[in-house]
């Protein structure tokens, strides 16, 4: 069984569509949520070059030490707008269920990341603790983590 164990919102004000360049808020809502011993981290990934670098810069902050893996469900999934973030913490409870963290498709030039793991393929192992990031039109922000109960 898998369980909320924290979640923070908040709000980015900064454009319509892009974020931050700093990404301060997003900075601050995963410090909120961050726990030690993170196996995943399902980010919102939009595929843009404004957004995509901004987040991971944020996400590596709270990465280190356990150094999870990286995951987004749009290269697969494409982007389902306002369910986006309902998606991704629904894969987030299934890879905490089945042990199995989706292959991220369509990634051919990853950016580089330190803190982070990053496959194209399946990744079979267990997971204790996951970050699920959420992202909307005008600022919204909320990030959810799930831990096994």
């Amino acid at each position: 069984m898998v369980r909320i164990d924290a979640w923070a919102v908040g709000g980015d004000g900064t454009h319509l569509t892009g974020g931050d360049p700093a990404g301060k808020a997003l900075r601050h809502v995963l410090q909120r949520v961050a726990r030690p011993g993170l196996d995943l981290v399902h980010a919102h990934a939009t595929g843009t070059i404004v957004n995509d670098p901004v987040e991971l810069a944020a996400i590596e902050t709270i990465a280190a030490p356990s150094r999870p893996i990286l995951y987004s469900h749009k290269g697969a999934l494409g982007h389902s707008l306002g369910a986006a973030g309902l998606l991704s913490a629904v894969l987030n409870c299934m890879s905490h269920s089945h042990g199995v963290i989706p292959p991220n498709v369509r990634s051919a030039q990853p950016l580089p990341m330190t803190n982070l793991r990053f496959s194209a393929e399946p990744i079979e192992t267990p997971i204790k603790r996951s970050i699920a990031i959420a992202a909307g039109f005008g600022g919204p922000l909320a990030v959810v983590s799930f831990v096994n109960a």
